[in-house]
C-alpha cells in the first residue's frame, strides 16, 4: 500500500466542495482523465467510495461526509507544521490563531482572504490557523499555544484579554423543501419533532440545543452528530433533517441556494456571541493588529 498522501487529501477536498471533475482540474492544473484516475487510486487505498458518480456530477457519500473534518484538520496541521518550521528556520512566527472550525471557515477566512487580497504586507510573517472546540480556544490562547483566539464559549481564563464581542442570532437550517421552510421563525419544540443534525459534545451549539430540549422534558437524540459544519449541511439538504447554526456562521444567500434559514424565538435561549480574545501583558505584533482590525470590520457588519 503506498499509504495516504497530502495531494489525495486534497484532490478529495476539491471535489468534495465543487462536485465536479472538470472542475478540480482546472483548479488543479490537471485533465480531467488524470483526476479521475487519482480519485479512483485513492478510493482503491482506502477501500472505499467517496462519490457516487452521475451526469450532473459527483455526489458525496456516507464515508466522504466521515472523511471530510480528518482532510481538513489534517492539511490545517500539516500547513501549520510547516509554517512553524520555516518561521523557526527564518526566526519570524507566524500569528497563531485558533478557532473552532466553524468560525474559521466563515470568519477567519475571509478576513485573512480580504487582507491579502487588499495588501500582502497586511500579514507579513503569515497565518497559522489550528483548529478547535470552543472551550479549547481559550486554553490555547491562555497557555500561549495561540495568539487569537475565536470562539462562543462564555468562560474566561486568566491572563486572557477579550478584544470584542459579536452578537449573532441563532438560526434552524432547513432544506427549502422541508415542511417547515416556509415558517417565519420557529422555536426548538417545532423542531423536537424532526430528526437533528448537531455538532458534538463540547461545543456551544450543542450545549444550547441539550438545554433547550431538556426544558421541553426531552433528551436530545440527535440523528448525526459531527464537528463539521459542511458536513451538517449536506446531511440536511433534502431531507427532514433540521440543523442549528449561528447565523454568522450560515454562507452568504449567493453560495446557499436550496436551504431555508429560519430565525429561532424561543425564551429557552439567547443569541449567542463569538469572542475574540488575546492574551494581556504581552507585546502585540502589526500582524495580531491588522487580524483583530479585520475580524472587528467583518463581524460589525
Amino acid at each position: 500500500m503506498r499509504g495516504v498522501h497530502s495531494e489525495d487529501l486534497e484532490l478529495f477536498l476539491s471535489l468534495y466542495e465543487t462536485g465536479s471533475i472538470h472542475q478540480t482540474a482546472r483548479r488543479l492544473f490537471a485533465s480531467a482523465s488524470t483526476v479521475s484516475r487519482r480519485l479512483r487510486g485513492f478510493e482503491d487505498e482506502l477501500g472505499v467510495e467517496l462519490f457516487t458518480r452521475s451526469p450532473a456530477g459527483l455526489e458525496p457519500t456516507r464515508r466522504a461526509d466521515t472523511l471530510l473534518p480528518y482532510a481538513q484538520r489534517i492539511l490545517s496541521e500539516a500547513a501549520t507544521m510547516t509554517a512553524s518550521l520555516h518561521a523557526e528556520a527564518s526566526g519570524i512566527k507566524p500569528v497563531r490563531v485558533a478557532a473552532t472550525i466553524g468560525l474559521a471557515q466563515f470568519v477567519l477566512a475571509p478576513v485573512v482572504r480580504a487582507q491579502l487580497g487588499a495588501d500582502a504586507g497586511s500579514i507579513p510573517v503569515g497565518v497559522a490557523i489550528e483548529m478547535r472546540s470552543s472551550d479549547d480556544v481559550l486554553s490555547a490562547v491562555a497557555g500561549d499555544e495561540a495568539d487569537l483566539g475565536l470562539t462562543f464559549a462564555a468562560g474566561s481564563a486568566r491572563g486572557l484579554r477579550e478584544e470584542f464581542a459579536a452578537p449573532t442570532a441563532n438560526v434552524a437550517l432547513v432544506d427549502e423543501s422541508h415542511p417547515l421552510a416556509a415558517a417565519a421563525a420557529v422555536s426548538f419544540a417545532d423542531l423536537a419533532d424532526y430528526p437533528i443534525a448537531v455538532e458534538r459534545q463540547g461545543n456551544t451549539a450543542r450545549l444550547m440545543l441539550d438545554r433547550a430540549f431538556a426544558s421541553l422534558g426531552r433528551p436530545l437524540t440527535p440523528l448525526v452528530e459531527c464537528a463539521c459544519p459542511a458536513t451538517i449541511r449536506t446531511v440536511v439538504r433534502g431531507t427532514d433533517c433540521v440543523a442549528v447554526f449561528a447565523q454568522r456562521l450560515l454562507p452568504r444567500s449567493s453560495d446557499d441556494h436550496g436551504f431555508a434559514h429560519l430565525p429561532i424565538d424561543d425564551p429557552a435561549v439567547q443569541p449567542r456571541q463569538i469572542r475574540v480574545i488575546t492574551r494581556g501583558g504581552v507585546a502585540r505584533t502589526h500582524a495580531l493588529e491588522s487580524l483583530i482590525a479585520g475580524l472587528r470590520e467583518r463581524l460589525s457588519d
